[in-house]
């Protein structure tokens, strides 16, 4: 059988259709050729004429030969044919630069809807713009914005795909938390962890494959701020450490550029490796080597354990950014090498008396430097460092470190750190000072000597009335700070002066500046409260003092309610020790009533801080024997309002409320209201299990032993009136008070129990009535469920 030809006359065909189709486009191609020629043709007589022109230009008296007419004609038409040569060249070249211009505005287009679009809804279209199918040889691949990044011949394209990547990726951390590399992957069906999986594998890796092929600055910097960005998001402890080891390994190469932009990009992405708290333990062990480029080849996870012991050398980290500070190279470059050590410091306390003199050498040349953004940034550098030595003042690393630490402070007080918080024409440079000097030790201010102490803390009261919010902010807490200090508590007149500057802050303009003025109002007060059993709150306190000071609790409690917190929380203190010679002054009195009417309102508060704060409050005054004996209170209407609080959907709330309800501790002060406490209680435990909510649920055993425990405390309290008023109520709910007592008791502590003890033998010395048998025995049983589930667990 002979092979068929594709090609066929028209005859031979047998599809009336196809052979119409070929007729036209026969015809087509023929009137194309045709105007071609006529093209020609004419361009051919233009060209003539103008021969002829230029001949009859160029004549002269004297006769011209044939062959330079020849040769004028000649010179022409080659002349005419270039033209047309660089004309189709220039179409060509400007078509290039339309689609180029073209990509560049579709991709700025997309940056503009990223920006302003959701994340969720910007998530579900990821599948569009980046690869979710590992590479393969062979296979063809759907365009994706790495088409672009890789294959574009123009790059400022290449550079608007890399900043719209991005954009992408910023803030995807809550969609990239799903993803696993580790775990086997199903055949059946693919899991959406593992397709985030690869989509962070392949951006990795093309991203990788635009480093080592770029050569442009521009481009360069952008791919590293990619990576920066990618680095926040990825949760690189989920996925194989092969991941961020190569990125690592390619990346520390640029750190080296002779382009600054680029080194500083370079560094941003090893802060971003350094904050990040997704990192495996393997890598994190890495980074404080000596030489990180011994492992940056290894491929078995097995191996990269070995290189995680400790190395008495310099970590190859910190020598880069000590050399890059010391060596007073670009400014950009220093500060983003003290931005990084900020991360090192912060993340690797534990571990920082193996470099701890670099950081300290780093610290005083910068706040010693001439340059203010060198002492701004050295001053950020000694806040990270005493914040991090304030929260491990109980480790083993903080003894190690004490001669070191207070070293590094004596050399920072006595001379530079008073030039920067002097230096009036750089107010950011004053508030770091200020929050540095909030991390300083007590004991260590308490070396210092007077005159010094005095310096430091007239500085501050000076900067309270600054005219930039953020310094008279910084100041206020360093102030309140300093209230807390053993050496200023029993300070008269440093507790005055400070009272003072709060006062002038209930009216300031910045919510902030106000903020920190009602934290620093608390701690005042806490550091009044401190004084409470001593000779000094009677003696050098005066009224006058007590009240005004009081009073700016009372003003910020009418504030925001972030601000409202801090004020119902110094409320409760002031009224916890208010003296009792102050109680009968008319002031005080005022002060007392606008006190309680503040922490009622807050009681009703949406923000639940406030709340808590409040019930707490309420509890310290309840504590105070003078002011609850003392008319000028309510206290049938504070416990009402608490006992609303219970139904509060916030179970810290209710547990801070039913503390506070059980801290009176004679029944005359409950009145009528104790049965109606105990109904209270009944109805708050059967809803605790009813009115759960899973943010909640943390709590919920808390607040099932705190009501326990304050049913036992109203037991010990109770009359034989009050047991026949609970005793439906209590029988109804004897099975629930059953279970709650025995998971009560199989987890409190002794001191607790002996309370339950008592109250048992409270209840036994009621039993005389024969009416009340039942009651009786029902709370007989219920107690002894506690102690009996408390000596069960002590024997087990």
């Amino acid at each position: 059988m002979m092979p068929q030809h594709d090609s066929q006359s028209e005859s031979d065909s047998s599809y009336p259709k196809l052979r119409k189709q070929k007729r036209n486009r026969r015809a087509r191609g023929k009137k194309i050729h045709q105007k071609k020629e006529s093209e020609v043709s004419r361009s051919e007589d233009d060209s003539d004429s103008k021969i002829s022109d230029l001949n009859c230009s160029v004549s002269s008296p004297s006769k011209s030969s044939p062959s330079s007419h020849k040769m004028y004609a000649d010179r022409l038409k080659s002349s005419s044919s270039d033209s047309e040569f660089s004309d189709a060249e220039n179409n060509a070249s400007n078509l290039k630069t339309l689609l180029a211009s073209a990509r560049q505005n579709a991709y700025q287009t997309l940056q503009a809807i990223v920006k302003i679009s959701d994340k969720k809804v910007m998530f579900g279209y990821w599948s569009s713009f980046l690869p979710d199918q590992p590479t393969m040889p062979g296979m063809v691949c759907n365009q994706n914005i790495f088409t672009t990044v890789l294959k574009d011949p123009v790059p400022q394209v290449r550079l608007s795909a890399l900043i719209l990547l991005a954009e992408m990726l910023r803030g995807s951390k809550q969609f990239l938390a799903h993803a696993e590399g580790r775990a086997p992957r199903h055949l059946s069906f693919t899991s959406l962890s593992s397709v985030l999986a690869t989509i962070i594998c392949e951006v990795h890796r093309c991203l990788l494959l635009a480093l080592l092929s770029e050569s442009s600055t521009a481009l360069l910097t952008q791919i590293l701020k990619c990576y920066a960005v990618l680095t926040e998001n990825v949760p690189y402890s989920k996925l194989d450490a092969e991941i961020l080891l190569k990125l690592i390994k390619q990346t520390k190469s640029f750190l080296h550029h002779k382009d600054v932009q680029v080194q500083v990009a370079c560094l941003s992405v090893f802060g971003s490796i350094i904050n990040s708290n997704q990192i495996p333990k393997e890598i994190e062990d890495m980074i404080l080597l000596h030489d990180f480029g011994s492992v940056s080849g290894l491929s078995s996870k097995e191996s990269y354990m070995t290189f995680s012991s400790e190395n008495s050398n310099l970590p190859w980290i910190i020598d880069i950014c000590q050399k890059n500070v010391f060596s007073e190279g670009p400014l950009p470059v220093i500060i983003e090498s003290l931005q990084l050590l900020c991360g090192i410091v912060g993340r690797y306390f534990n571990k920082l008396i193996s470099f701890w003199h670099v950081i300290e050498r780093i610290i005083l040349w910068c706040l010693n430097s001439s340059e203010t953004s060198l002492q701004l940034h050295g001053a950020k550098l000694l806040d990270v460092l005493g914040r991090c030595i304030i929260n491990a003042t109980n480790t083993e690393g903080a003894e190690n470190l004490h001669l070191s630490v207070s070293k590094l402070w004596l050399s920072v007080l006595n001379g530079p750190l008073i030039v920067c918080l002097s230096n009036d024409t750089h107010k950011t440079l004053q508030s770091v000072c200020c929050d540095c000097l909030s991390t300083l030790p007590p004991k260590l201010f308490q070396e210092l000597n007077s005159k010094q102490q005095i310096l430091y803390i007239t500085i501050l009261l000076g900067m309270t009335s600054d005219s930039n919010p953020n310094v008279r902010g910084a100041a206020i807490r360093c102030l309140g700070v300093f209230c807390l200090f053993p050496s200023l508590t029993q300070d008269i007149s440093f507790l005055s002066d400070v009272s003072e500057c709060l006062k002038k802050s209930v009216d300031d303009v910045n919510v902030n500046v106000r903020f920190k003025a009602s934290w620093a109002l608390g701690n005042l007060s806490d550091a009044l409260f401190s004084n409470r059993d001593t000779t000094f709150l009677c003696k050098e306190i005066s009224a006058q003092f007590f009240y005004s000071t009081g009073m700016f609790c009372v003003q910020f409690s009418k504030d925001c309610d972030r601000i409202k917190a801090n004020a119902v929380r110094a409320l409760g203190n002031f009224l916890h020790y208010i003296p009792k010679q102050f109680l009968d002054l008319p002031l005080m009195q005022d002060f007392i009533r606008s006190s309680c009417e503040a922490l009622k309102l807050a009681l009703s508060a949406t923000f639940m801080k406030v709340c808590w704060n409040a019930c707490y409050a309420l509890g310290n005054v309840f504590k105070n024997p003078n002011l609850v004996n003392h008319k000028v209170i309510d206290l049938d209407d504070l416990l009402h309002s608490l006992l609303n609080t219970l139904k509060s959907p916030n179970f810290k709330v209710r547990i801070s409320a039913a503390q506070a309800l059980t801290v009176l501790e004679f029944r005359e002060l409950y009145g009528s209201l104790l049965p109606n406490i105990w109904k209270h209680f009944l109805f708050a435990l059967s809803s605790a299990t009813a009115d759960v909510n899973f943010k909640e649920l943390k709590h919920q055993e808390n607040l099932n032993d705190q009501l326990c425990y304050s049913l036992c405390q109203l037991a010990s309290l109770m009359t034989i009136d009050d047991l026949f008023a609970v005793s439906n109520d209590t029988i109804e709910a004897t099975e629930k008070l059953l279970t709650s007592m025995w998971k009560f008791g199989s987890h409190a502590t002794e001191d607790k129990i002996l309370h339950v003890c008592s109250a048992i033998e409270h209840v036994t010395s009621l039993s005389n009535t024969e009416d009340a048998v039942q009651i009786i025995f029902i709370l007989q049983d219920t107690l002894n469920q506690a102690v009996l589930a408390f000596y069960r667990e002590d024997k087990t």
